[in-house]
């Protein structure tokens, strides 16, 4: 979203007698309810979203204690161009910092400690391994080069070990891969494809993760969190979903 879209949405004729109803507490949820607010004029009392868990937060939660442990699903890769993100956590308040935002916070994080990798990949009882390529072969450029113009309908049930030779499960990038992204060598080949896809971009910095953002925290108590706290000022329910509805 560029300034000149950052505009001042008119309100809808009969949004005030609409209801939305949102399954899923996960980041698109919590984002409906939010955009249906801000841009779509919603009142906040007729929007409900139904989370299964008790977490809210989807595969960005965080939850547990120290007795019993924590777990966190998962990490989104953020980069600066996530223009929807962005423009929505420029509008969530801080939760440490009156006056400021969740997007101020990010970017003051980052721009004081960038993401810069030491270290990528250990071996033999922590030696640090060569990483000043990809080491790949001829032969495995080739393949990813295919692969990434196969038409998924084409591989559906072509695995990553199928599609690659015995060399690419040597190379430094499927140590990157598989150990960033849980890829096993009979997980799908197009998953793998869109991936690829999806990171291409960032294959010149993969041996320091440049170009990733971080959050402050993880990114539960960065950015699911304050999403939270802020929408539950506005949205009359946000609860775990009764077992007859899931």
């Amino acid at each position: 979203m560029k300034n000149y879209d950052r505009i001042h949405t008119r309100k809808p004729k009969g949004i005030d007698e609409r209801k939305a109803f949102i399954i899923g507490g996960g980041i698109a949820g919590l984002a409906a309810a939010a955009f249906l607010i801000e841009d779509g004029h919603m009142p906040a009392q007729n929007i409900t979203v139904y989370e299964q868990l008790k977490e809210i937060g989807g595969s960005m939660d965080a939850c547990g204690n120290a007795k019993l442990g924590y777990v966190s699903r998962g990490e989104r890769e953020l980069e600066p161009y996530m223009e929807c993100l962005w423009y929505l956590f420029g509008m969530v308040p801080s939760l440490e910092e009156p006056g400021r935002t969740v997007l101020d916070e990010t970017r003051e994080c980052n721009k004081i400690l960038p993401i810069h990798a030491k270290t990528r990949l250990l071996e033999n009882n922590g030696q640090k391994r060569d990483i000043s390529t990809l080491a790949l072969t001829k032969q495995d450029m080739e393949d990813m080069a295919k692969m990434t113009i196969t038409p998924e309908s084409a591989i559906e049930n072509v695995t990553i070990e199928q599609w690659f030779k015995p060399s690419y499960f040597r190379s430094n990038l499927w140590y990157y891969w598989s150990s960033m992204l849980a890829f096993q060598k009979w997980h799908s080949l197009i998953e793998m494809k869109r991936y690829t896809v999806r990171f291409m971009h960032h294959l010149d910095g993969i041996d320091f993760l440049k170009g990733i953002l971080r959050t402050k925290y993880n990114q539960y108590d960065s950015m699911i969190l304050p999403l939270i706290k802020w929408l539950k000022k506005k949205v009359s329910i946000l609860f775990q979903a009764p077992r007859s509805l899931i």
